[in-house]
């Protein structure tokens, strides 16, 4: 016997009562064997997991969220393959429902590219909706485990909400760049630790401003939460577009598998073509595996540094690629983290060395 509550799009009336009707029937003849007059109170669903999502008002947004992690043990590549991998995880995946008619979620299991003896997967729930132009609306949605829907998962609630969009883009990889925000503010709270907010105090119609130094290339969106008049507080998106700058030098190295056993080092030449003395700091894109020295150096007009850089940890899978590629970049800043010089180096790792 199974009973439903609630309307077809997942949704409960609060403090609602109805009356369902429960008829039990034999499995050979159909006969009536009982019949429950079930009185049932609707309340609020327990919420499991909480998600915000915003945008222009108006604007179609999509957003993936993360589900769960599958148990790498009932994965094992051995004795399944690829395709046979792939379909099980697929049957292993969940099914939606929301309250929105605006809203669409949808789940899929996503497959870690390198894989060494068991596939590493887990599951994300798309979701696609509708910016409200004013205003936030709330969305229930309901995860269960069959198609069914008789194993009931979790409840996520989904506030979307439009706020303000700004936009910047011609941000460089590898250094501090600042952001004039076209609005005023008295604080400016970001939970984002590349971003520091300067409120001017020349004047409360001075624009405020963000200094940023991104983690990664790519597009990327930050909440702000922006406080007016004293205790008014605005919600602005910033959206910014980061990109990797043109290097000074470039370099190309070429190591087969055994000789990527051995620690990479190379040394570069810096000189100093300013008029003053200048106190410079080195940073690259690999935290663990590149170790450059000194990290941070004086130098006063017309002098030199030698910089030496060690590369670690360039191997390639055991059974798996045959090519490696490492994009290095290393960059020299100066006291205002703005970028003096920066070296690109391609170091390129194949099971066996080519030959020309």
């Amino acid at each position: 016997m199974l009973i439903r509550c609630g309307t077809d799009d997942g949704t409960f009336p609060t403090n609602a009562q109805q009356h369902l009707e429960a008829v039990i029937r034999g499995a050979e003849r159909g006969e009536t064997m009982l019949i429950a007059d079930i009185l049932v109170t609707f309340v609020k669903p327990t919420i499991d997991r909480r998600f915000e999502i915003f945008g222009a008002p108006g604007a179609e947004i999509k957003k993936r969220l993360f589900l769960r992690l599958f148990s790498a043990a009932s994965l094992p590549i051995e004795g399944l393959g690829t395709a046979a991998a792939a379909e099980k995880i697929s049957n292993m995946c969940t099914y939606c429902t929301v309250s929105d008619a605006m809203t669409t979620a949808e789940s899929k299991a996503v497959i870690d590219p390198i894989t060494q003896s068991h596939v590493v997967a887990w599951e994300e729930i798309s979701v696609q909706t509708m910016i409200p132009t004013t205003g936030a609306k709330l969305v229930f949605m309901n995860i269960y485990r069959d198609a069914a829907m008789t194993k009931h998962l979790e409840t996520w609630e989904l506030t979307i909400f439009a706020c303000q969009v700004v936009h910047a883009s011609s941000i460089m990889f590898g250094r501090t760049t600042s952001i004039a925000l076209p609005v005023t503010s008295e604080k400016v709270y970001v939970n984002d630790p590349c971003i520091t907010a300067v409120v001017p105090s020349s004047g409360p119609n001075e624009p405020t401003k963000l200094r940023y130094k991104p983690r990664e290339v790519g597009t990327s969106q930050t909440l702000l939460h922006v406080q007016r008049e004293g205790k008014h507080l605005d919600k602005v998106l910033l959206v910014t577009q980061v990109s990797y700058p043109t290097p000074t030098y470039q370099y190309a190295i070429e190591l087969s598998a055994a000789e990527a056993q051995v620690p990479l080092q190379r040394r570069f030449l810096f000189v100093n073509r300013e008029t003053s003395q200048q106190v410079l700091t080195v940073s690259t894109n690999y935290r663990h595996q590149v170790r450059v020295s000194p990290r941070v150096f004086a130098l006063g007009p017309g002098d030199s540094q030698h910089l030496s850089l060690e590369v670690v940890g360039l191997s390639l899978i055991d059974g798996g690629l045959t090519e490696g590629q490492w994009p290095i970049w290393i960059f020299i800043n100066d006291e205002d983290d703005g970028t003096v010089e920066s070296y690109l180096l391609n170091v390129v790792v194949r099971l066996h060395r080519p030959f020309y």
